[in-house]
């Protein structure tokens, strides 16, 4: 069996056909493939955010936004974006009603992206008032990203 992997914060204890990854501050295998079988496991699904962007959405949902914006670009092959959805998620949670945060796919909405120049994902974006104020490239952490969101919520 080959485990790739990385590091980072993840909050998540998961059993995958009798091998466990647990995660914390460590090394977080995130994928495996087995010999001879030729397939290549994703431990689990993005979690989605009550608000999902589109090309058609996103003047209305972000850009003419009352509140403070908080915009995930990812893609359901990209296994940075996979650890960063839960992050996003609590984010969602914990600033409901103060600011908006939504996730744009960027194979199905390119038309955005393509417009901000997104080049690497996850991108994320923080709006106030119609312009981009703040952008992480990179899978970021949820005191990162409350840190910024904080200074914009009245």
């Amino acid at each position: 069996m080959t485990t790739i992997g990385f590091s980072i914060r993840y909050y998540s204890t998961e059993k995958y056909n009798g091998v466990v990854f647990t995660a914390g501050s460590i090394n977080i295998p995130v994928f495996f493939s087995t010999p001879g079988c030729g397939t290549v496991v994703l431990l689990r699904e993005v979690p989605m955010s009550d608000v999902v962007l589109t090309d058609q959405n996103f003047d209305t949902d972000v850009l003419k936004a009352e509140k403070p914006v908080l915009v995930d670009f990812w893609a359901v092959w990209c296994v940075p974006c996979r650890v960063q959805g839960p992050i996003v998620e609590e984010i969602a949670n914990d600033f409901d009603g103060k600011a908006i945060v939504g996730k744009m796919n960027v194979d199905e909405q390119p038309n955005v992206p393509q417009q901000f120049g997104i080049m690497s994902i996850p991108t994320l974006m923080i709006f106030h008032k119609g312009k981009m104020v703040k952008q992480f490239i990179g899978t970021q952490s949820k005191e990162t990203l409350e840190n910024e969101l904080k200074k914009l919520v009245n």
